[in-house]
């Protein structure tokens, strides 16, 4: 027989005072998809500023970007949330693929057929990326959030190893990563949620404080430059969200 939960757990009182009941809610997290080519220099990249038709955020040298689509965010309003809907944030998930291009300024025609083992991320230009970004969630203009890249565990996805293969001299290997081991006991759970109330502004923010220029390259004994390679991070706001009014 189903036990009846009580009273005490099935409500939470915020800082503010207000009450969330869970019947209101459901666990369905929010994502947002940011793109980054090799050599961009931008301080900030912005997620979840966009919708579905809207363009996807990137850095400053994809001069043409792509239209966003369901698999890039699944947001009712941009920057915001509309006013029947809160957020409350446990964990973040960052999800990284790897595409390459012969015309790289344009964001539409990447594909995984210049690079052996695409869309899965190589280990050095995955944590190229680690060494120069930090996460951070703003909530009306409040940093509630910051961390190197690397913090923020996908705990899904195909499990990479450090393997080099047919690596020499003169050609170039190819490794396998992933961000982090792919199982939900590698993803840090905050102990205490981050609310994010009705029309209440929010973004993520991928930060390059001293605007260092992200080079990725091939793995060989003398790396070259990876030309027209693209990043794709899809980030999530795992939690708990009120049930929107459509």
């Amino acid at each position: 027989m189903a036990t009846m939960i009580p009273d005490s757990i099935a409500q939470w009182r915020l800082p503010d005072g207000s009450i969330i009941r869970l019947e209101d809610w459901v666990d369905k997290p929010v994502f947002s998809t940011v793109e980054i080519l090799t050599g961009a220099t931008d301080r900030t990249i912005p997620a979840f500023t966009y919708t579905v038709g809207e363009e996807v955020s990137s850095t400053a040298n994809l001069t043409t970007r792509r239209i966003a689509t369901e698999r890039d965010t699944n947001i009712q309003v941009g920057g915001t949330n509309s006013s029947s809907e809160e957020i409350l944030v446990f964990a973040v998930r960052v999800e990284p693929y790897e595409f390459t291009n012969t015309t790289p300024a344009n964001a539409t025609t990447f594909g995984i057929a210049g690079r052996a083992g695409q869309p899965v991320p190589s280990m050095n230009n995955l944590a190229n990326l680690h060494s120069i970004l930090t996460l951070r969630l703003m909530v009306s203009q409040k940093a509630y959030i910051e961390e190197g890249l690397g913090y923020f565990n996908a705990g899904f996805g195909p499990y990479g190893g450090g393997v080099i293969l047919g690596i020499t001299a003169a050609a170039a290997g190819r490794s396998y990563a992933n961000q982090g081991l792919p199982s939900d006991e590698a993803v840090r759970n905050y102990r205490m949620p981050h609310h994010i109330g009705g029309t209440e502004k929010y973004r993520v923010e991928l930060n390059n404080y001293s605007g260092t220029t992200i080079a990725f390259q091939t793995e060989a004994t003398s790396p070259s430059a990876l030309t027209g390679c693209m990043y794709r991070l899809v980030i999530h706001l795992e939690g708990a969200r009120k049930r929107p009014v459509a």
